[in-house]
């Protein structure tokens, strides 16, 4: 194998117009002040056609032109080719153009490779920030933000494509304190698209980019009790039942109990063993009826005894009839839910007695969003996919250290979560 193969293939360079000196084949150098091994180059072929009026002469060479090119590192060493590539002038009277030979390495009036290039655009689907990817490929943060901006390009979904038949919605924080809208397919939890507002005009103008067919095959929309959404969410999509995400409907019953428990506590003496095994046990509380322990007592660290889940829940009601009021609504309701039992779940919400607790808001709420509501009692679709993407989008931004620019993060947002 000869030097030039040899070093073509160190180099990934598979142009073999290429050739380098033997004898000053490479040296040491400070770029951008990093020390950079440069490779001595010279690109020269045989040209047999202008490109300019595309008659075929013989060329008279015109001098050379010399540009530094970075390559991709070699572990921790930046690289770079000074490549001399020699110029052409066209003999043809009415042309006499100027030209200069090209390479597949990189591309016209540009210094950085095309391999370089590409593992830019491969970090960049990875968990990485720009200065990290800039180290890697040794090249500058604003060089890589240029890269993955012209090649990644809108990466905007496409309006002649049909909308899955079950989707989700949410919205999430992007820049700042802005709130963005997400929506992601129910089914294989790929994002559809993110919006950089959330405002009615925002979600609208998205959607009717969609025929009305492909709007009218969506079944389901599951999302969370925003009003606003559901208003929107019936004229945009007219055979599609909204499903309330049942996450939303435990956490409303959970803090009705977490309020309840904590009123009690404000009557206790901290110093008594009642306040201490309400504090500390509360996912006793919080536990589903057929979970609980009930024969065998289990050691509690923080109160230093073996007691049962009855018996945490038995010290709890002593304490607080209203505490008993709200677990046994909870436990019903929890219990309807496992079952899939939508009209157990209509029974005991219609059938709710009012207590003077939270809970008495959070049966307000679910009676004017009871259709959505028992819909998560039947359907198994939740919101469970595109809080997944959100908390990928949040590492997206603690990994940068946040973003200034809305194009910047909704490019890596794309690009990170639709090549998984």
């Amino acid at each position: 194998m000869s030097l030039n193969d040899c070093t073509r293939r160190t180099l990934g360079i598979t142009d073999r117009n290429i050739t380098f000196d033997q004898e000053n084949l490479n040296y040491f150098t400070y770029i951008r002040g990093k020390k950079t091994l440069v490779y001595v180059g010279y690109l020269d072929y045989k040209i047999d056609r202008c490109p300019n009026c595309g008659r075929i002469e013989t060329f008279k060479k015109n001098g050379t032109t010399t540009s530094v090119i970075t390559l991709a590192n070699h572990g921790d060493q930046p690289t770079a080719i000074k490549l001399t590539k020699q110029r052409y002038l066209c003999p043809n009277s009415s042309c006499h153009s100027s030209f200069i030979s090209h390479s597949s390495i990189v591309k016209s009036n540009r210094f950085v490779s095309e391999n370089t290039r590409s593992l830019v655009m491969k970090y960049a689907t990875t968990d990485k920030s720009n200065k990290d990817i800039a180290a890697l490929t040794g090249i500058s943060a604003s060089t890589v933000s240029r890269i993955i901006s012209e090649t990644s390009g809108t990466h905007y979904y496409k309006y002649n494509s049909e909308l899955p038949e079950n989707i989700c919605i949410d919205e999430f924080r992007s820049v700042q304190k802005q709130m963005s809208f997400i929506t992601c397919d129910a089914e294989t939890h790929e994002l559809l698209e993110i919006l950089p507002g959330r405002k009615t005009n925002d979600i609208k103008s998205f959607f009717e980019g969609f025929d009305e067919p492909a709007r009218k095959c969506v079944k389901t929309v599951t999302m969370d009790l925003n009003a606003n959404y559901q208003r929107i969410i019936q004229r945009l999509f007219p055979n599609a039942q909204i499903i309330i995400d049942r996450f939303h409907v435990i956490q409303m019953l959970g803090k009705a109990i977490d309020n309840e428990r904590l009123r009690a506590l404000e009557k206790l003496d901290k110093s008594t063993r009642e306040y201490k095994i309400i504090k500390t046990q509360w996912k006793v509380f919080k536990k589903s009826g057929e979970k609980l322990i009930t024969s065998k007592r289990t050691y509690r660290l923080h109160n230093h005894e073996y007691l049962t889940d009855y018996e945490i829940l038995e010290i709890g009601f002593s304490k607080s009839p209203r505490l008993k009021a709200v677990w046994e609504v909870y436990q019903s309701l929890l219990k309807t839910i496992h079952n899939n039992d939508k009209q157990g779940f209509y029974d005991c919400i219609n059938n709710y007695k009012q207590t003077g607790t939270q809970m008495d808001d959070v049966m307000v709420t679910f009676k004017q969003n009871l259709a959505f509501i028992g819909n998560a009692v039947v359907y198994s679709y939740s919101n469970g996919p595109l809080e997944g993407l959100i908390r990928k989008i949040k590492q997206i931004r603690r990994t940068a250290y946040g973003y200034r620019n809305m194009k910047n993060l909704f490019t890596r947002i794309r690009l990170e979560l639709r090549t998984k």
